[in-house]
């Protein structure tokens, strides 16, 4: 066969390939009790978000059903508790906890690919460090709303009550770009987790010799 019948033969399936990525999309999830789920396609355009409705959260699982077999990737804000929190802490917000397990029972029951993403980063990558202390001295930045407000100005985020929906389009957002770029968040944070266990391995080893 001539290599020019095999790239007559091939071209089918690549642009098949290529078809399937251009109708990926991409999933952000804020799991706060205001929180919300945005999705966005491969060519960052808006595709939908919504609310949390902690009475109903069945609603959020049938969207997520209804376009599963098109996700790439989800990216879901992690919801982290430290010891020196203040007295109090997880009884105030157990709602958020609770939430942030809903999420992920959600997706794994959905067998839908996700990646706990912290709030540091994201917003990092985003251009949002620190906005809540900015604006709170006066220096005018956007916020989380106002940033996907701008992006997608076609998106329902008329309310502040849309904040949790603006959250998951900016993580959804990134995920793409995360994607574009061969950046793979789960593998990065495995290699943390295995050099910060093997340091601490370490350390007892020499603490036992002194």
């Amino acid at each position: 066969m001539s290599a020019g019948a095999v790239r007559k033969r091939g071209f089918p399936m690549q642009k098949e390939a290529q078809k399937r990525a251009e109708n990926q999309l991409f999933i952000g999830i804020d799991p706060g009790q205001t929180g919300g789920l945005g999705v966005i396609d491969a060519n960052g355009q808006y595709y939908g978000a919504w609310r949390w409705d902690s009475k109903a959260p069945i609603n959020i699982y049938n969207r997520l059903i209804l376009c599963r077999d098109m996700v790439n990737i989800v990216y879901l804000e992690l919801i982290q508790t430290f010891p020196q929190e203040s007295k109090g802490f997880i009884t105030r917000n157990q709602a958020t906890l609770v939430n942030f397990g809903q999420w992920q029972g959600m997706l794994i029951a959905a067998g839908l690919p996700f990646v706990t993403i912290s709030p540091l980063t994201w917003q990092s990558k985003m251009g949002l460090t620190s906005w809540q202390k900015k604006q709170k001295d006066g220096i005018v930045c956007h916020s989380p709303l106002s940033l996907a407000r701008s992006i997608w100005p076609d998106a329902p985020m008329e309310h502040e009550a849309d904040s949790g929906k603006a959250v998951g389009l900016l993580l959804a957002d990134l995920a793409r770009r995360d994607s574009l770029a061969g950046i793979d968040r789960a593998a990065i944070q495995a290699q943390a987790k295995a050099k910060a266990k093997a340091k601490a391995k370490a350390l007892r080893r020499m603490s036992k010799l002194y």
